[in-house]
């Protein structure tokens, strides 16, 4: 399969994005910055769905991507990319930024995008 070709629909992982923002979110709603950087199983539960948002926007296919530009999918892939290959000098305030106030507006722009959910065909 070529590279530029999603491996499965972008349906699929338009859903793996909303599912780890909203994720994001209830574990953060409850938590201040100082907090997070004090609670380390946070900030790796934090880490791994930035991941998660990063991962499946780099699956979501180039033409779709392109197609809806007025999202900045770099920066969601960039900060994923900082996490996994920088870890040892991860800055938490980027991070919190990110996941408190980037990811949340990066949503509300993918929410409109966002197919229905498929019927469960056992009814």
């Amino acid at each position: 399969m070529p590279h530029d070709e999603p491996k499965t629909n972008n349906a699929v992982y338009l859903w793996h994005i909303k599912r780890a923002c909203e994720q994001l979110a209830t574990y953060l709603d409850v938590v201040d910055f100082e907090q997070f950087c004090e609670d380390q199983q946070l900030k790796d539960a934090v880490f791994w769905k930035i991941n998660v948002i990063g991962e499946a926007i780099g699956n979501l296919s180039s033409a779709f991507r392109e197609q809806h530009d007025e999202i900045p999918w770099h920066k969601a892939r960039a900060i994923r990319n900082r996490i996994v290959h920088g870890y040892d000098t991860i800055d938490e305030v980027i991070v919190w930024e990110t996941a408190t106030i980037y990811i949340p507006s990066m949503m509300r722009l993918i929410t409109p995008l966002m197919p229905p959910l498929p019927e469960d065909k056992d009814d």
